[in-house]
């Protein structure tokens, strides 16, 4: 650009308060040199230091996320033991439940060969069962 400036004021084109102007436009482009180099690394210092912060961020997110992960699988392993406590103890329920049902079966048939006349041998054998049962004789 500076050349053709130049040829054109040989050439008679430009007037000579036109050429200071760009004399001094040139000399201001040696001033954007100087800057220019000198705020580079002031603005890759400033770019690291940036860096830097945002490693800093992603490190204490990183170890947030760590911990949060080690306290979910800590609270997946109590709840996977409380379901097994809540199977055994439905486990034991039915048994339960299964067990006095046959109880309740055998005293309403001991009760109905109570009443019953005609079976009296029967009511002798119930109670003798029922006996052996609950003592374990």
């Amino acid at each position: 650009m500076i050349l053709t400036i130049n040829n054109l004021y040989r050439a008679g084109h430009i007037s000579p308060y036109l050429e200071q102007v760009f004399l001094q436009v040139k000399e201001l482009g040696t001033i954007g040199d100087w800057i220019g180099g000198s705020a580079t690394p002031l603005l890759n210092l400033g770019a690291f230091i940036i860096l830097l912060v945002s490693l800093n961020y992603q490190k204490v997110e990183t170890q947030q996320a760590r911990e949060e992960f080690q306290l979910t699988m800590a609270e997946l392993h109590e709840s996977r033991a409380l379901a097994r406590e809540q199977g055994n103890l439905i486990k034991q329920q039915k048994f339960e439940t299964t067990f006095f049902n046959l109880l309740n079966i055998f005293f309403v048939k001991e009760k109905d060969a109570k009443t019953s006349h005609d079976s009296e041998t029967a009511v002798g054998m119930l109670s003798i069962e029922h006996e052996e049962f609950f003592t374990g004789n």
